[in-house]
């Protein structure tokens, strides 16, 4: 919300008055273990004078009305959401409460600080929607939860605002066989949840992604079930514990698993992956697996091993279009590392237009004059629009190819000599140089065949 006074220079009341609320206004994204010192920060600020602002009150009233009319005005967008559900009601909720106690520390501690008791009543969810409910209740103690019901776990905290979790290591999830995405964006989430029983589960996808603050052990977890770990802790920028203990026998997928998990450093030497399928089209994001975590630069060395063996001869072997790109996403990647003997069709493979392509984001092709593109039968397309591209590909053998129709359309900066290539008499060449420096000089082959097409 913009404010809509003036720049002034403020007076130190209201300097303290504004601080004051952009400390109430921390409180509510604030990590359970930073809300002891704002709440001194706040008392302080009161003890010299800091009130709530009357005027914020009413900025927020009149701002939260209207976003609660758009709301209804355009119900058919917003369909299943709330005006409560905004920060801005939120914020404004706090403000009030806060303003009308007389006791502030009390104030602060029930509106950051509850804590959840156990009551004695034991609830007993009969499915996943149930319990979603229960746990979005955040004065319901966890551990008053009986989950023996439930077997799917898939989004149960995702981008939760609960702050108190306690309890929730009693759970038996013995019979659970999905955790996909259960602690996903929970900012707040750091419980100790090592002695959960997992075995059933085989599904742990995103299970950690974006959960910023956790960071428990969980090496004692029997995860010789799982199938999927990708994201698992993708983004969970504090998590680094051991888990060389993990048995990842029966896991298939480790797509990201790691990836922006920047604080994580631990040995994963002892990883045994048979399961996992290296071939070309996932090559790009099981090699992302480290990537912005502390093991990028010094991957465990089955990682190593991994990537190394998808070469042949030192150099990569793909098979389709899809496998290229990947590769070439990788900037480590050079044209010279791949080996394109393999490929039938380089159909718009480095088409600027042509959405997959990462033809855009290529500066440089220095090395694809080394390419082996004799059992190629289909080039038309392949450098479309590609602007930046200008390398003497003359050496290649095209033989075979049966259609260079728009092969270089609009490569505008494409002007090589191409008189020694031998092109089949019947290959498609329409279009071939337009709108490249060749379109007014062909190489002497070209006319030829293209008054037969």
């Amino acid at each position: 919300m913009e404010n809509k006074k003036e720049s002034k220079e403020l007076t130190p009341q209201e300097k303290r008055n504004k601080e004051l609320y952009d400390v109430l206004s921390s409180c509510l994204d604030a990590p359970k273990e930073e809300l002891e010192s704002l709440k001194a920060k706040a008392l302080a600020l009161i003890e010299k004078g800091a009130v709530i602002d009357k005027e914020k009150i009413s900025e927020l009233e009149a701002y939260v009305s209207d976003l609660e009319q758009e709301y209804w005005d355009d119900r058919a967008v917003y369909a299943g959401r709330s005006v409560k559900d905004s920060e801005e009601y939120k914020l404004l909720q706090v403000l009030k409460k806060f303003h009308k106690a007389k006791d502030k520390a009390k104030a602060f501690d029930s509106l950051f600080m509850p804590v959840t008791k156990s009551k004695g009543v034991t609830h007993q969810p009969q499915n996943k929607a149930e319990l979603k409910k229960l746990v979005k209740d955040k004065k319901i103690y966890l551990g008053d939860i009986d989950v023996t019901c439930v077997k799917d776990f898939t989004n149960l905290f995702e981008n939760s605002r609960r702050k108190d979790f306690s309890g929730i290591e009693t759970w038996d999830v013995s019979h659970v066989t999905t955790t996909r995405r259960c602690f996903c964006g929970a900012k707040h989430f750091n419980e100790n949840i090592e002695s959960w029983n997992v075995s059933k589960v085989k599904n742990m996808c995103q299970m950690f992604m974006d959960a910023e603050n956790f960071n428990q052990p969980l090496n004692k977890w029997n995860t010789s079930s799982v199938t999927n770990m990708s994201e698992m802790f993708a983004y969970a920028t504090s998590f680094n514990q051991p888990l060389d203990k993990w048995n990842v026998s029966n896991v298939d997928n480790i797509e990201y698993m790691f990836y922006g998990a920047k604080s994580f450093n631990q040995n994963l030497n002892t990883w045994k992956l048979p399961k996992v399928n290296w071939n070309h089209y996932r090559l790009y994001q099981v090699g992302k697996i480290f990537l912005d975590s502390a093991l990028d630069e010094n991957p465990p060395k089955w990682f190593v091993a991994a990537m190394d063996s998808k070469k042949c001869n030192g150099k990569y072997q793909p098979k389709i279009d899809r496998d290229i790109w990947y590769l070439l996403k990788d900037k480590k990647v050079a044209f010279s590392d791949i080996d394109v003997s393999l490929m039938t069709s380089m159909f718009q493979l480095f088409d600027d237009t042509y959405v997959p392509s990462v033809a855009a984001s290529i500066k440089d092709f220095s090395g694809i004059e080394t390419w082996d593109v004799s059992n190629v039968t289909d080039m038309s397309g392949m450098f479309r629009n590609a602007k930046n591209f200008n390398i003497d590909i003359s050496g290649w053998n095209v033989s075979n190819v049966k259609s260079m129709s728009m092969m270089f359309y609009g490569a505008e900066n494409f002007n090589q000599n191409l008189d020694k290539w031998q092109v089949r008499s019947d290959c498609n060449v329409k279009y071939m140089f337009e709108g490249t420096p060749l379109e007014e000089n062909p190489p002497k082959w070209y006319k030829k065949i293209a008054d037969k097409n």
